[in-house]
């Protein structure tokens, strides 16, 4: 029998800081949690209930149950009434664009548990996800591993199995970063398709679809997909249970901080770290450090809430200046262009996509200092953060057959933002920044002449 409960969330605590892992294992005592985490909980919430509605209706929609599925949501979750309009936008917004697929849901039976010697456990309400107080009782019992896909589908004639996940992350990803090994996206995954091959259906294929539920542009939701056959799922079988068995050895679970404390929800409760320095130790400076940054979060959105309700008045407006230091530090990319032409820079486009330190690399550091003084506002703390946009680097890569990929240990593997830059700062381009509308553009007749 194992010690722990374990899943993707109780094993990405452990890989982040392994101290959380066991705190959540012994059901300390919790602060708040961070309120986009709560929004992400409540919205799950709603989808739950939304699916189980649908399949058991055999609609593949009916949004006149949304509003009470809404409302339950946010008095489970805890959800502060200030974000309550976002969810129902969110929410309302998805389920325009997307259907239940009720003919191929697999009857929902709450979630996916086994013991350690994979044997099905029968899924309990005692353990369920919403109610599950001390992860390592239910490790008494004989749960080795639990999970609970949002939607499982079956495919027979495709011997497929597919599980739609739904997330309400800002940021979407794009499908290489998914695809990358050691990915938060790809590491739950690789659990999700496993015990839901094991305790649903052993199909040939198993496909993990994310539905990114923000992004519904051209009429549906925004999705990145991760495949798996058979062989690779028994593959995986091996990795995790190793996994298992390494966590199930350890007995040191040390405090790793990090920029991740600020969205612990025990920083101010069972954290070993959160606490005060009273010498000059490195170790308690540390500490110190740790503490004093997250409170500063906390004040900071503090600060942000009264404002909104309030505005800048009273002794608050001598704050601003300082405040806003912080909240906008987006460079002017018209006088990026130009300063980079000014400067005699053959291609300002493939810098103007780099981060900070890329764009370090391919400039004179006086360029560099230059560059970030003209393209900032003084007012604005300086920080040269150039978007890293990598589908742009790899069509610019492709457009003048410069390949995307190149030999790893393993086999080809696509190259970094870092190597695409590099390669494209050899290669000489004629692009040109679009022309404004009402400059003249001079044309050549016998160019004319020859398309004609």
């Amino acid at each position: 029998m194992t010690r722990f409960l374990h899943s993707s969330s109780t094993h990405k605590d452990f890989l982040s800081c392994p101290q959380k892992f066991l705190l959540n294992q012994d059901g300390a005592e919790r602060g708040p949690s961070p309120e986009n985490f709560t929004f992400g909980i409540a919205f799950h919430l709603v989808m739950q209930d939304y699916v189980d509605h649908c399949v058991a209706a055999g609609r593949r929609t009916d949004v006149t149950v949304i509003g009470d599925f809404i409302d339950a949501a946010v008095r489970k979750s805890g959800l502060s009434l200030s974000h309550y309009d976002e969810l129902t936008q969110v929410v309302r917004g998805f389920l325009a664009v997307h259907e239940i697929d009720v003919e191929h849901s697999l009857e929902r039976e709450g979630g996916i548990a086994f013991n350690e010697h994979l044997e099905i456990v029968p899924w309990s309400n005692d353990f369920d996800y919403d109610n599950m107080k001390r992860p390592a009782d239910v490790a008494t019992r004989g749960v080795m591993f639990r999970c609970k896909p949002d939607h499982t589908l079956v495919f027979p004639d495709e011997d497929r199995l597919l599980i739609d996940d739904y997330k309400t992350d800002i940021f979407v990803p794009s499908q290489s970063a998914i695809e990358q090994y050691d990915s938060r996206f790809n590491e739950q995954a690789r659990k999700m398709a496993w015990s839901a091959w094991r305790g649903r259906f052993k199909a040939e294929v198993v496909d993990v679809r994310y539905i990114f539920a923000r992004y519904t542009a051209y009429g549906r939701a925004l999705t990145r997909t991760l495949t798996f056959t058979r062989d690779a799922i028994l593959e995986i079988e091996e990795q995790e249970m190793a996994k298992i068995g390494l966590i199930e050895g350890t007995t040191d679970f040390p405090a790793i901080p990090g920029d991740k404390c600020s969205m612990c929800s025990y920083r101010n409760t069972a954290c070993p770290l959160a606490v005060e320095a009273v010498t000059d130790d490195i170790v308690d400076v540390a500490k110190r450090f740790i503490f004093e940054r997250v409170r500063q979060e906390e004040r900071r959105e503090r600060v942000k809430e009264v404002v909104a309700g309030g505005g800048w008045t009273g002794e608050l407006g001598a704050l601003r200046l300082e405040f806003e230091q912080g909240e906008s530090q987006v460079p002017d990319m018209e006088k990026v262009w130009h300063e980079l032409q000014d400067i005699g820079h053959e291609r300002p486009w493939a810098l103007m996509s780099l981060s900070n330190t890329a764009a370090k690399g391919l400039l004179e550091k006086e360029d560099y200092e230059h560059l970030v003084k003209v393209a900032y506002d003084p007012e604005i703390t300086v920080r040269f953060n150039l978007h890293q946009k990598k589908d742009v680097l790899i069509q610019l890569a492709v457009a003048r057959g410069i390949p995307t990929q190149t030999q790893g240990k393993n086999g080809m593997k696509d190259k970094t933002v870092a190597q695409l830059a590099a390669d494209l700062a050899g290669v000489a381009t004629d692009y040109q920044p679009p022309r404004p509308m009402d400059e003249p553009v001079a044309v050549d007749l016998a160019t004319i002449e020859e398309l004609a």
